[in-house]
């Protein structure tokens, strides 16, 4: 008892160091910004003069206007926050191409697998630690997962709720952590990229097409689909129900994959604008070289933090009503009947 008592005995001292790290990478990051800045600019400009020297003189001259292009298009990108790719650009810029090239074939997904790799860490190390007296960390994963429970539930009722719950849980969690990985100094959030968000759209389709089949049957789905006719003007209503329906099905995915990385990837370019904004201030002073900025986007940062939040909520509960959108409506109805007369 003294011994676990002890063991929980909040020690401040490594959240400290780790806020107080965050901080200073986060009030250097428009230094380091502003040292970046021509990094992804030259990459693909130096492509294409590396080609032009294979070519005939007379080719320099069309390589030299597609590497102006190539500029004024780099230049055109939104902002946004300093990234890993961007500082080994710039440290290895005989790579740089390599580099850009597999910027979202590798780094991306290498972020989603870092998040995997460190939830499992956590998340087994709580597990293994567990006890009737919990730790700081096991109590805040129980209430998480308690509310999340109570959430699930509280739409799908029990019976449902907890064959879903584990899909969902996990969903929202896994949005929540990419959201949030953005925040982190080097880092980007691999949903705000489409194919990040498109995955996710993916499975919770597969979830419901494979429910509905599951449940209603093929002969049950199409019946759904035609509206439920019982009537000959049914029958020939259902001839323009089930097109719509089937567009319905496919626009759902695709809804929740735009609204996720767009939500995401307006943070990015808000953080990067104030990012950028804050070198620009202290642009006209004369540093002799050294980078200078001011952190504006570290108010935004916490705001971020909230509406990453809050977006993942969302994905995970529309999720959750697209599922009870098809589960059997009798059993659900019957369900809450027995648990308004307890």
């Amino acid at each position: 008892m003294i011994a676990n008592a002890e063991q929980n005995r909040f020690r401040p001292t490594r959240l400290i160091v780790a806020v107080a790290t965050l901080l200073v990478l986060t009030v250097a990051s428009p230094a380091l910004a502003s040292s970046l800045t021509t990094a992804q600019q030259t990459t693909h400009a130096s492509q294409l003069f590396a080609k032009a020297g294979a070519d005939k003189a007379g080719a320099k001259k069309e390589a030299a206007k597609k590497g102006n292009t190539t500029k004024k298009k780099a230049e055109k990108l939104p902002p946004e926050l300093p990234s890993l790719p961007q500082v080994l650009m710039k440290l290895m810029p005989e790579k740089a191409h390599d580099i850009h090239h597999n910027w979202l074939h590798f780094f991306r997904p290498m972020y989603a697998f870092l998040i995997v790799f460190f939830a499992l860490v956590f998340l087994s190390g709580i597990y293994r630690k567990r006890s009737i007296l919990p730790s700081r960390a096991q109590m805040a994963m129980e209430m998480i997962v308690e509310g999340l429970d109570n959430l699930i539930c509280g739409i799908l009722g029990k019976k449902w709720g907890r064959v879903y719950f584990v899909y969902l849980a996990s969903l929202f969690l896994y949005i929540v952590a990419n959201n949030w990985f953005g925040q982190i100094p080097l880092m980007m959030s691999p949903t705000s990229f489409i194919a990040a968000t498109g995955g996710l759209a993916i499975c919770t389709f597969l979830v419901v097409q494979v429910t509905q089949f599951s449940k209603l049957g093929f002969k049950g789905v199409l019946h759904h689909w035609a509206g439920e006719p019982k009537d000959v003007v049914g029958y020939i209503v259902a001839v323009l129900l089930i097109p719509l329906h089937l567009v319905e099905e496919f626009v759902k995915p695709l809804s929740l994959a735009l609204r996720l990385f767009g939500n995401i990837y307006g943070e990015d370019i808000l953080l990067g604008s104030m990012l950028m904004l804050g070198v620009l201030i202290l642009s006209f002073l004369p540093a002799n070289g050294i980078p200078l900025g001011l952190p504006l986007q570290l108010p935004f940062m916490f705001l971020a933090l909230l509406l990453s939040t809050i977006q993942a909520l969302v994905f995970t509960l529309l999720s959750t009503i697209y599922i009870l959108m098809i589960l059997p409506h009798d059993d659900h109805e019957h369900e809450e009947n027995a648990e308004s007369h307890a």
